[in-house]
């Protein structure tokens, strides 16, 4: 249970016998959203480039017993996003941050200009710029 800005305020001023100013301040989805998606492309970028680092220097592959992990990731990506947004992840993820030459942009759809596409965040960018019309 979060605790109220009273019970915070009530007990800083019990612990220092100082009066303080509770504001609550509320973020926007969609800086949540943000937040939460550039983390999870992250964390995925860890987890292959662990996976990769202990086939190399163990020759142990553990990629089966991540899979079930990875096909829970799988699953929440398709309930927010289109199959459209989950191919251009996955296509970060997999392929293009692997392109020895490649120029960080990506061209989607009929666009003649590319987007930066080379971190989480620019990624989060055409991603959340995309129509999410399926859901």
């Amino acid at each position: 249970m979060k605790p109220s800005a009273d019970n915070i305020h009530k007990a800083l001023k019990e612990i220092s016998g100082v009066d303080y100013d509770v504001v609550e301040e509320h973020t926007s989805n969609i800086v949540t959203r943000k937040t939460y998606f550039i983390d999870a492309i992250n964390t995925l970028i860890d987890l292959e480039d662990r996976a990769v680092k202990m086939i190399e220097d163990t020759g142990v592959d553990l990629s089966s017993y991540d899979n079930m992990y990875y096909k829970l990731i799988d699953i929440m990506f398709e309930m927010i996003f289109t199959d459209e947004q989950i191919s251009l992840i996955e296509t970060y993820l997999y392929e293009l941050r692997f392109e020895e030459g490649w120029d960080g942009l990506i061209y989607v759809g009929e666009e003649k200009e590319g987007k930066p596409f080379k971190t989480p965040e620019d990624v989060w960018k055409v991603v959340d710029s995309l129509e999410n019309q399926d859901k």
